[in-house]
């Protein structure tokens, strides 16, 4: 019978802790083309820092909405289905 495993599972939780911690120090690198992002372990409970907004000018263009055509005549062979 094989010994309890827990000690080592244990270990290998520390262990992979210690370089997650490790590698958020790390600041982010690029590696040919690509450029690797920064860990941070805690990505996924932190609040999100507020995007900015663009200021539109309201002097540009203004959208204008035009209203739908209705059509009135249905092909012959099909049953027109109003709303």
């Amino acid at each position: 019978m094989q010994d309890n495993q827990l000690p080592n599972i244990l270990r290998l939780t520390i262990i992979v802790i210690g370089v997650l911690l490790a590698l958020s120090f790390v600041p982010p690198l690029r590696v040919g083309d690509t450029k690797l992002r920064k860990v941070n372990l805690l990505a996924d409970i932190q609040k999100d820092k507020p995007k900015r907004v663009a200021k539109v000018d309201s002097s540009e263009k203004k959208i204008v909405i035009k209203p739908p055509v209705k059509n009135s005549s249905c092909p012959e062979g099909i049953t027109c289905i109003e709303d």
